[in-house]
């Protein structure tokens, strides 16, 4: 029987590449929508591959690809070696575009004593070449990883940005304002509400256990012009009373109401209310909606997919698509999943029929 040795360059050179991506696909979600996986995995798989033998390392070390996923941990410990170690990593990837996944414990930062060490660790090309950042570390550090990447100036290729904060952390703003300049595709926040987001561009955004203010909420769909939404647990604004609102309120309205929109493909998950009220429970998801679907997105909206709609939401929906200021023709599918049979037996006690109050604003649509 051949020994492993025996393989051709060519062969093991496609193992170690799959051995890579299989790393990377196990850590994936199901969902299709955007989401960075972790790259500890990845990172210490090709570093184990270099050192198993000198055939090997020189077989890994000549592929470029296996050497553009970066993992560091916050809390390690930057020496002279881990500093030559992972600046031969960047020289290895030659001028390959690189993915960056800083991880680290949530409650202390443990950058901010070792910033000079730090900023040694990254280089000016290696921040350059970052095309996609993944950070789940304290929200301090998180800040000092975004500053130290855009030190030399914001990162040119950088397209994808995922932060994710600790489940029951309170939720941040993590300001974007240095990276507006940059040409982002997808931006995801998961416990973490990303701020200052370039305009006009934006393809995906994922908003996941966060609070959205009403300007937020209104400069994503215009401004930012987002084209794929999908916001999950979020608590939502308490949009526009028009029976309360004051002229200078609905006249701000009204120019937003006018705006323009990108938005192609809305899903919203288990919506929370903010401010939930006795005398009228459904004001607050069915003005939340209303600054969502506003005159320009009946352009362009394709997609809806609302999953675990509570009894409150339901009904607001409900009581606002009964009677639709607007119809969305373009839409050709709309998914609908109750949070429990609860919900929905009460909107079918309520004798609210959601599928026929569905067909009016979506006339065309597959529904799901």
């Amino acid at each position: 029987m051949a020994s492993i040795e025996a393989l051709p360059t060519e062969l093991l050179s496609a193992i170690f590449t799959l051995s890579i991506n299989s790393t990377l696909a196990a850590t994936r979600p199901t969902s299709k929508e955007f989401y960075l996986p972790s790259l500890t995995t990845s990172y210490d798989t090709v570093r184990n591959i270099s050192t198993t033998c000198t055939s090997w390392r020189r077989i890994s070390c000549s592929l470029k690809d296996l050497w553009t996923r970066v993992h560091l941990d916050t809390a390690m410990e930057i020496s002279a070696e881990a500093i030559q170690d992972l600046h031969a990593v960047f020289a290895r990837s030659n001028t390959r575009s690189l993915h960056f996944d800083f991880t680290g414990p949530s409650g202390r930062s443990n950058i901010i004593n070792n910033a000079k060490k730090w900023a040694s660790l990254i280089s000016s090309d290696a921040a350059n070449r970052c095309k996609s950042l993944r950070i789940a570390c304290s929200s301090e550090d998180a800040e000092l990883v975004l500053k130290l990447l855009s030190r030399y100036g914001p990162p040119k290729r950088l397209q994808c940005v995922h932060i994710i904060q600790e489940s029951g952390s309170p939720t941040i703003d993590l300001s974007l304002v240095d990276y507006t300049r940059l040409q982002l595709l997808s931006v995801r926040g998961d416990g973490v509400l990303p701020v200052g987001l370039p305009h006009w561009g934006l393809d995906n955004v994922v908003l996941q256990d966060v609070s959205i203010s009403q300007r937020e909420l209104r400069m994503l769909i215009t401004a930012v012009a987002v084209r794929h939404l999908t916001l999950r647990r979020v608590q939502v604004p308490p949009g526009l009373d028009f029976d309360t609102a004051t002229p200078d309120d609905y006249a701000e309205w009204l120019d937003y109401y006018a705006s323009h929109a990108r938005l192609e493909y809305l899903e919203l998950d288990d919506i929370i209310d903010e401010f939930p009220t006795t005398s009228s429970p459904n004001l607050n998801h069915a003005s939340f909606a209303r600054h969502i679907l506003i005159p320009y997105t009946a352009r362009t909206l394709k997609r809806v997919k609302l999953t675990n709609v509570s009894t409150v939401m339901g009904n607001g929906l409900a009581s606002l698509w009964d009677q639709p200021l607007l119809a969305y023709p373009e839409v050709k599918r709309v998914v609908i999943r109750f949070k429990d049979e609860n919900s929905t037996a009460s909107l079918r006690n309520a004798q609210i029929d959601f599928a026929d109050v569905t067909k009016r604003v979506f006339p065309r649509a597959h529904l799901l």
